[in-house]
């Protein structure tokens, strides 16, 4: 019996009294007949394997029916419910082959769903549509394939870490994450991609050994932080409709050539773009406030310009870019945690007056 899936489901047991016979006619002249006797079945559980009952000894139950918990389930498979939503009230967790066979049906997951079942190569849910919880699948070594191809909300986070034999993510249908989506340490995932995603709580993609490129095409809106840091190889980030981020921006320790965030407007905490040896090029041309702003340590760097850039709550930080040449912030007018400008050698030219007599511009 799987020792997990501890979900309430709406079961409607078949413990319901028997009928009761009819009532005797209202003859001409004699009394109406006695009722006839209660149904047999008054008060009897539901016979093991069939809907409402006990599973089998060997987790099973009678066709059509899923075993969930110790009790028989119609989770959409074959006859009179094929095609209905099945809901999971409360939270559920995957462990082996036989739990991911047992939710194949199943299209709503009140709470959490936590994948924890090493050994397992692939997990695909097609009828998962909504999660009201986190999604969380964590060491799981053998995991090759990930496959949620109808799930369109997570309300907690979204969470994939230490899947190092992961190579295949479809989660494509995925437009909300009220929580964090967060991407750790899975060393043979190339390409991380949510092409439907709108709104998360935050986006965390680090320590992708081999990920080449993270594209959210669609995502205008990070509650949280964003942090892209670490990724050895990542030459491709894609964020063409970011407009805002709520707290800290970090892109950090990347192959990035480039970091373009062409609608990026608001950054509530620090903006920090450094240790990107390869990046020749930001682009931030709408970007009219910021928590902070720190560009450090680009060892190729040639120019930092912010056109739009208005307002600096903190300090604003350009430090150690040997290559960079010029600065360029001409609308610049408040910055709350003062100007450092230093230890770029290249530095000859500095255009706005909130830095122009500060550190390497004098």
């Amino acid at each position: 019996m799987p020792r997990h899936l501890l979900p309430l489901l709406l079961l409607a047991l078949n413990a319901c009294t028997g009928p009761q016979g009819p009532a005797g006619p209202q003859g001409p002249e004699g009394p109406q007949g006695p009722e006839g006797p209660a149904g047999e079945g008054e008060g009897e559980e539901p016979a093991t394997g069939s809907e409402g009952g006990p599973c089998y000894g060997n987790a099973t139950c009678d066709a059509g029916l899923s075993c969930f918990s110790n009790l028989c389930v119609d989770a959409g498979g074959e006859g009179e419910g094929e095609g209905e939503c099945v809901t999971i009230t409360g939270s559920a967790t995957i462990e082996n082959a036989d739990d991911v066979a047992g939710l194949a049906g199943v299209c709503v997951v009140t709470g959490d769903l936590t994948v924890a079942a090493d050994g397992l190569d692939a997990l695909r849910l097609p009828a998962l549509t909504s999660l009201g919880g986190d999604f969380t699948i964590a060491q799981n070594a053998e995991i090759e394939r990930l496959e949620l191809p109808a799930l369109a909300e997570v309300g907690g986070a979204l969470t994939i870490r230490n899947c190092d034999a992961l190579t295949v993510l479809e989660l494509g249908a995925v437009a909300s994450v009220g929580g964090e989506v967060a991407f750790f340490d899975n060393d043979a995932l190339t390409s991380i991609s949510l092409p439907a995603l709108t709104a998360s709580g935050g986006l965390n993609v680090q320590g992708s050994e081999v990920a080449t490129n993270a594209s959210f095409p669609l995502l205008t809106h990070v509650g949280g932080t964003l942090n892209i840091n670490g990724n050895p190889v990542l030459t491709t980030l894609a964020l063409p409709v970011l407009a805002s981020v709520d707290e800290v921006v970090q892109v950090l320790y990347n192959a990035l050539a480039s970091v373009s965030l062409p609608l990026l407007a608001t950054v509530g905490g620090e903006l920090n773009v450094s240790n990107n040896a390869q990046l020749t090029a930001i682009a931030l041309p709408v970007l009219t406030s910021a928590g902070g702003i720190t560009i450090g340590i680009n060892a190729v760097l040639p120019t930092i310009s912010f056109p739009a850039l208005a307002i600096v709550a903190d300090i604003f930080s350009v430090g150690n870019n040997p290559a960079l040449t010029s600065i360029s912030a001409p609308v610049l007018g408040t910055v709350g945690g003062g100007v450092a400008i230093y230890g770029n050698t290249a530095l000859t030219s500095c255009t706005g007056s909130a830095i122009a007599a500060t550190g390497d511009c004098l």
